[in-house]
């Protein structure tokens, strides 16, 4: 019997809607599961622009995408979004959670109610709505795969002054369990992926302060990449990961 070694890791055939999907790691995940084969939902709220110059790179490497737009602190665009990508491309196989921003550090006492809001509504409630917009299509299915970019911080608290992103990011990873083990029995599966320091855009109006905290960041002596986190959501999203669920997988170079 002749068996096909990258049959599990195949995509084609599913459909991926990535939030936050014109930049950064989300970028990276949507070029790598097109790649794969599946047909990508590239979402942004700001970077049309971005996400219609990725779009345009997929199809021209044989690939299919679009771009969507919504805000996925809004229960209603998110729902709305949902609704184009199926009347689109078809029911969603593939969610990734890539949205998400880090905006200032504060001492614990000095963060306000607008700051608590502003992390926990894109950091854990974007996910929240994008969830439930498609889990009911996913448990009448019986397939499903849900995967959640959370970070290193949502365990360490992070290096302080972080702490309305550290506890969105934990609430994002229990979520994830919750989502496991409710809807396991209906073939859905949920995961996260936990980066460390990841070289992306963002860091690129501060490049000098980055490059000085990447040195000695992590065991392996370098930041991570976004292609390196991308891999790891693919395998998660994909057959080869049937028997993982309710998982947290960290990419952060043996940061401990």
């Amino acid at each position: 019997m002749t068996v096909n070694p990258y049959a599990a890791i195949s995509l084609e055939g599913r459909t991926a809607l990535v939030t936050g999907g014109s930049s950064g790691i989300g970028a990276a995940t949507c070029e790598l599961l097109a790649s794969r084969g599946a047909q990508v939902a590239v979402n942004y709220r700001s970077g049309r622009g971005r996400a219609e110059v990725l779009v345009s790179r997929i199809k021209s490497a044989g690939g299919e995408a679009i771009a969507v737009h919504a805000d996925v602190t809004s229960p209603e665009q998110s729902n709305a979004m949902v609704k184009a990508v199926v009347d689109k491309l078809g029911p969603i196989d593939i969610l990734v959670n890539a949205a998400g921003a880090f905006w200032e550090t504060q001492p614990f006492a000095a963060i306000d109610v607008e700051l608590w809001n502003r992390s926990m509504a894109l950091n854990f409630y974007g996910a929240v709505h994008c969830c439930t917009a498609v889990l009911d299509s996913m448990r009448s299915r019986q397939r499903g795969s849900i995967v959640n970019l959370s970070s290193i911080v949502a365990k360490s608290g992070g290096p302080g002054e972080t702490a309305h992103y550290a506890s969105a990011k934990g609430a994002l990873e229990t979520m994830t369990y919750s989502i496991a083990r409710e809807y396991a029995a209906s073939g859905v599966r949920a995961n996260a992926v936990a980066p460390g320091l990841i070289d992306t855009p963002v860091h690129d109006d501060n490049r000098e302060r980055f490059e000085r905290i990447a040195q000695g960041y992590a065991p392996l002596g370098r930041p991570g990449t976004a292609h390196e986190v991308a891999e790891v959501v693919a395998f998660l999203a994909s057959d080869a990961a049937s028997y993982v669920t309710a998982q947290v997988w960290n990419v952060n170079g043996g940061r401990l």
